[in-house]
């Protein structure tokens, strides 16, 4: 005799949160945040009494870490106007590094993108994380990110975006044959990524602060990522695309600075992180080198800097080095700029984060000096090249790759060899460059 199955009788959950609902687990309802997002340390979202997902900040997700009080005071250099000066915007339509042919079957998408997450989760993270020694960077990449693309589609394409990148370069520096179809993959999420994230940075509505926040985190990451792809094109640096991860990194600086300044309700850790290191820092820890090459190119920097400084202060202050008008007084900034951030790094004790200050001085320039650069002003790109040295200590980050090295050649490249007075400007940055050349690391 066979009986039928009866099905337990268990209570259903019809108001559990929409987290939960995703995840197909049962959710006790509590709130404002249930038990099991807390326990995971996720976003927690319940549906408005409309029906309706109500935005929900993930500035209430539980950091393991302490807050550090508010450290908006650091960034008042910035324009204070809403919407002002964010013309990266623009960009960011094209600055995805290759064209998709076609779009990807519903299907095939949602198992490489169950691949793309795991690889993100996996090495992406980690490998965000260990740019830097303070402690918020890892809650930002394995816990504020992954949450966050939970509930929002933005942060979502952006995560799979930075993740698919990281997938190609490693096959790529593995000489395998599927780096293509990766790179594929992350234009396909990086024009979704890029097409919302800037219709939302133009808004900047306080209900979508944490989202903004992961835009323009994932944004500086994927400049330099978007860059490496061109280099690997054989994209020359006179050409405007070369330059697009320069007004990225700006425009970002000017969207946390106007988050700031409009005195949204931006995550305390956040808020923490975007301190700069040359201001004072509680608890800081200091960055280990890795390599042996990255020892022997701080060296080389510590070596070389006075003598260095010395040179481009002299030429800028006889002539040697010509700016005029107001273009000038930005050359000079930027030099000042570049001074403080090389001793700072110098300091190598004081050094947290590596990626944050190299950015640092692409994020202050005038955008006088920025035109001079664009164009390819030699004047301009011999302190480039300077800084550029700066770069080359980051050259184990995936997104940064050989910016620093590769650089420091372009420009050497489009300097007249008849100018030796300008060569000599970048004899520092020229040896650096033939060291490496001759693996003298």
């Amino acid at each position: 005799m066979s009986y039928a199955r009866v099905k337990r009788t268990h209570r259903k959950s019809r108001l559990g949160c929409l987290t939960c609902k995703q995840r197909r687990v049962k959710c006790d309802e509590t709130r404002p945040q249930c038990l099991k997002c807390q326990n995971r340390q996720i976003a927690c979202e319940y549906a408005s009494k409309e029906g309706a997902a109500s935005p929900k900040l993930i500035s209430s997700i539980a950091s393991p870490f302490a807050s550090n009080g508010d450290t908006s005071q650091f960034f008042d250099n910035g324009e204070s106007q809403h919407g002002r000066d964010i013309s990266f915007l623009e960009l960011l339509e094209q600055s995805s590094p290759v064209k998709c042919g076609s779009e990807r079957s519903h299907g095939h998408c949602a198992v490489r993108d169950t691949e793309i997450a795991r690889h993100y989760l996996e090495l992406a993270a980690p490998s965000l994380s260990r740019s830097s020694a303070r402690s918020e960077q890892h809650w930002l990449w394995h816990v504020f990110v992954p949450s966050l693309a939970y509930v929002c589609p933005t942060a979502r394409q952006g995560m799979l975006t930075i993740g698919a990148m990281s997938m190609h370069f490693a096959a790529s520096d593995g000489g395998l044959p599927c780096s293509s179809s990766y790179l594929s993959t992350a234009t396909v999420h990086g024009k979704a990524f890029v097409s919302q994230s800037r219709s939302q940075l133009c808004r900047l509505d306080p209900e979508d602060v944490d989202s903004n926040t992961a835009s323009a985190r994932l944004l500086s990451v994927l400049a330099f990522a978007f860059l490496r792809q061109y280099r690997k094109d054989g994209i020359d640096i006179r050409e405007e695309r070369s330059w697009r991860w320069l007004h990225l990194l700006r425009g970002v600086n000017t969207v946390h600075t106007t988050m700031l300044k409009l005195q949204q309700n931006v995550n305390a850790e956040i808020k923490r992180d975007m301190m700069p290191d040359l201001f004072p820092y509680a608890q800081l820890s200091t960055l280990p080198i890795c390599s042996t090459r990255g020892l022997l190119t701080l060296a080389y920097i510590r070596r070389t800097r006075t003598r260095r400084f010395r040179m481009l202060y002299a030429a800028l202050y006889d002539g040697t080095l010509v700016f005029e008008g107001d273009a000038y007084s930005g050359a000079l900034a930027a030099l000042d700029c570049l001074a403080r951030i090389t001793d700072h790094i110098c300091r190598w004790e004081e050094v947290s984060s590596l990626f944050r200050a190299v950015c640092m001085w692409p994020g202050s320039l005038a955008n006088d000096f920025i035109k001079q650069l664009t164009r390819c002003y030699t004047p301009a790109l011999i302190i480039y090249a300077h800084w550029l040295m700066l770069v080359a200590l980051a050259d184990d980050l995936w997104w940064i790759g050989d910016m620093g090295v590769a650089g420091i050649r372009a420009v050497v490249e489009l300097i007249p060899k008849a100018e030796g007075k300008l060569l000599c400007l970048v004899g520092e940055p020229m040896q650096l460059m033939d060291m490496n050349a001759a693996k003298c690391f």
